[in-house]
């Protein structure tokens, strides 16, 4: 909608097995948003939310809300179901995603188009999360949990990962 609130319209999507869709981010132009979509749940009654939910696939997508074209951005070697977009990094052609296990997580960026994937949390550190650029577009703040004996802490890394302190 503008920011009057007129021209309100709900963004419905027609994609095969997506049942729930969330904005992620907007892009600096204002018309493009990173999204991402659930299929069903895999956990619920009988199946518990640590050992069923990472099991969910979701996809990631950008829409153009001006020509409301759905583009994926597909990763040919998925590594799990569960993808999360996180943030888009600037200069805007790389984003950051949460990629979810059994038990762990970890981040990764690549290209918009899906290819260069690469690590920028490692195996092991812990679950991250709430991933934030700094103002002047150099540095990402984030969140981890664990691992023991940790349980909280908070890092800032360069724009590909390294010198996380």
């Amino acid at each position: 909608m503008n920011a009057d609130g007129t021209s309100r319209r709900f963004l419905q999507f027609a994609v095969p097995r997506q049942v729930t869709w969330q904005p992620v981010a907007f892009f600096r132009d204002g018309r493009r948003v990173l999204m991402m979509s659930m299929e069903a749940r895999r956990d619920g009654p009988g199946k518990p939310f640590p050992d069923y939910y990472h099991l969910t696939p979701t996809q990631m997508w950008i829409y153009d809300l001006e020509t409301r074209r759905l583009t994926e951005i597909e990763d040919k070697n998925r590594i799990a179901p569960f993808y999360a977009p996180s943030l888009i990094l600037p200069g805007e052609n790389r984003i950051l995603f949460q990629v979810v296990t059994k038990g762990a997580a970890q981040i990764f960026s690549m290209n918009l188009d899906g290819a260069d994937r690469r690590e920028f949390t490692r195996a092991g550190e812990g679950f991250p999360y709430g991933l934030s650029v700094s103002p002047e577009g150099r540095r990402v703040a984030f969140h981890v949990s664990g691992p023991r004996p940790y349980s909280y802490r908070i890092f800032a890394s360069e724009l590909d990962g390294s010198t996380a302190n």
